[in-house]
């Protein structure tokens, strides 16, 4: 009887909380209908258009694309499968088609860490799918909710899709590697799975260098750990290991076609860069890394991690979950290491590339590029998941199996305090620190509605036949329409509509 009251608790708050999840994103939603391309979306996508525009035939506009992705390469980026889907973005086809960008980047969080939780709480562990849903959308809330830049995560196309569709991809393939290895690599069709898992590595290592080379990374510490873990605990069987293998090839082949691109050289040399020693970029890459970590660290984190070992306990000594499962939670500690050092890796790029002396104004500039704050913010999240999930299981292998409903109470109480009192004191300073909010906040001033309404007249003006068009300076920032650190606007208009040129009819906003 307490076991099926148990059990009916659990199955009542992953309910609640999936309907929680749908209430918070719907004020998103209904705002990201007003979202219009910005910045690079008009340039990248200015030949498809045209082709488009010209013949109306769909196989020669994704032909144009992948020839622009072809120029993009040799010219500018490696980033390949970033630059065809950039060149082939949806207002090529219809400006209404790019009012759902918002929509289709939300899905790509919500569909990848869906299917990372299930294959590990479902397939790896025999969690319930109560457990498992609760994991799922306390890990997917604060995941969307707390990214730094709203517009360039969900509503500004090409950022979005670069970073995070792009980091929706790789969580995708380490999801269905993972699987792989568990169960279809001794499956009657295990060549077709394991070759369309490779097809999505291919392409996930064709994004954004901080994920690219995160994953990249990642694919290496997994592999070395793996590889010392079947040496020093395992049964030296090295089969698990060995059927990852053509998949994490075909990653890391990916990952060398992007980064050695020849125009990743030319851009470098327009830009001006410069090259730091190793020294420098490893300093400074976890000066930054360190930072952001203070930066993002606060009553929210502490509220899920509280969160996740109340549900993921629950799963592991109430439910069995870790029944069956041979792997050894060994030196967790060094877990740890390795995902502070994953992290302060992401900003290795931009510390290569940039100042070498370390000052507050340096910081700040690098922590601010919202695209890629974002991207290292959401594999903030799922390392600190990773984490709670792996002293879990070391402390379940340790012998501890305590359990009281009263620590869940405590937990339970101590979040809602933490939660409640982060934000109150962040929406004092900031009412759009959340996406919900931020959301909110935009509707009940009128910023998401009109901005919509300026861009459509704009959008009016520059589809008429004028050779010379004047459009009006947006006169709002909603946060969740309005990319802050993009280009202006207009820049790229002239060429996507085919115009002789395009100015403003007033002098801008500046905001």
């Amino acid at each position: 009887m307490n076991s099926r009251k148990r059990l009916n608790s659990i199955n009542v708050l992953a309910i609640v909380s999936v309907v929680a999840l749908i209430i918070l994103l719907i004020p998103f939603i209904w705002v990201s209908k007003f979202a219009y391309p910005w910045a690079d979306d008009f340039s990248y996508a200015s030949e498809a258009r045209a082709v488009f525009v010209s013949t109306h035939n769909v196989f020669k506009t994704i032909a144009m694309a992948f020839s622009t992705m072809k120029d993009s390469y040799m010219t500018w980026q490696g980033t390949y499968t970033s630059c065809f889907l950039m060149a082939l973005q949806p207002a090529v086809f219809s400006i209404k088609l790019y009012h759902l960008t918002g929509v289709f980047m939300l899905g790509s969080i919500l569909i990848s860490y869906y299917v990372l939780v299930t294959v590990l709480f479902n397939k790896v562990f025999s969690a319930s799918k109560s457990a498992k849903w609760l994991i799922y959308v306390f890990t997917v809330m604060l995941s969307i909710e707390g990214v730094d830049g709203k517009a360039e995560a969900f509503t500004w196309y090409n950022s979005a899709v670069h970073y995070t569709f792009g980091h929706a991809l790789f969580v995708l393939f380490i999801a269905l590697l993972i699987y792989y290895v568990h169960d279809l690599r001794n499956s009657s069709k295990k060549t077709l799975h394991c070759a369309l898992i490779s097809i999505v590595g291919f392409l996930a290592a064709g994004t954004n260098n901080v994920t690219v080379f995160g994953g990249l990374l990642t694919i290496v510490i997994l592999a070395a750990m793996s590889f010392l873990y079947e040496l020093i605990f395992g049964e030296k069987k090295y089969d698990g290991l060995l059927s990852a293998l053509p998949m994490g090839i075909v990653y890391i082949i990916g990952t060398a076609v992007n980064l050695g691109a020849v125009g990743n050289s030319k851009r470098m040399v327009t830009a001006g860069s410069h090259n730091n020693s190793v020294f420098i970029t490893v300093r400074n890459s976890f000066v930054l890394g360190t930072e952001f970590i203070k930066r993002h660290f606060w009553g929210m984190t502490v509220a899920y991690i509280l969160i996740m070992v109340a549900v993921i306990w629950y799963a592991f000594v109430k439910e069995n979950a870790l029944e069956g499962v041979n792997f050894k939670f060994k030196l967790p500690g060094l877990v740890t290491l390795a995902s502070y050092c994953l992290l302060c890796a992401l900003y290795a790029p931009f510390a290569y590339l940039g100042e070498a002396q370390v000052s507050l104004p340096y910081i700040d500039e690098n922590l601010n590029v919202l695209r890629v704050a974002n991207d290292v913010y959401l594999e903030f999240i799922l390392l600190l998941f990773v984490n709670v999930l792996y002293y879990c299981g070391w402390l379940y292998q340790k012998g501890v199996r305590v359990y009281t409903p009263i620590f869940n109470i405590c937990v339970a109480v101590v979040s809602v305090i933490l939660v409640v009192t982060s934000y109150k004191a962040l929406t004092v300073e900031n009412q759009s620190k959340f996406l919900t909010g931020s959301a909110i906040h935009s509707i009940q001033n009128g910023t998401a509605e009109y901005y919509g309404y300026q861009m459509a007249l704009n959008i009016q003006k520059l589809e008429a036949e004028d050779e010379v068009v004047y459009v009006s300076p947006i006169a709002v920032d909603p946060d969740c329409l309005f990319p802050h650190g993009a280009a202006d606007w207009k820049e790229g208009t002239r060429v996507f509509y085919g115009k002789e040129a395009v100015e403003y009819d007033s002098e801008p906003y500046t905001f």
